[in-house]
């Protein structure tokens, strides 16, 4: 990917995203520009909390990872296709 981007004659970014399962601080810098370390729970959570009664959280496409989320009563967790909520320790 690094050199595909090089070869592109243009500005680029590219974000590393696993989530610091293979400790990217230790080799993502030689690759890309940031990367991710920490799972979404605290957003996911979050998300939950705030929706209304008989509310929807929704999950664009992408991959989510999180612990233990909280559900609250007659919310709905709508994942458009393409959208992954991957368990991960706490």
């Amino acid at each position: 990917m690094r050199d595909a981007i090089a070869k592109a004659g243009r500005p680029m970014v590219f974000s590393i995203c696993e989530w610091g399962m293979s400790k990217p601080w230790e080799w993502a810098g030689q690759v890309g520009h940031s990367w991710r370390t920490t799972p979404d729970l605290p957003a996911v959570n979050a998300a939950i909390a705030a929706a209304a009664a008989a509310g929807t959280v929704y999950f664009p496409p992408g991959r989510y990872l999180s612990a233990s989320i909280r559900l609250k009563s007659n919310i709905t967790l709508y994942l458009e296709a393409g959208a992954l909520i991957e368990a991960v320790d706490e």
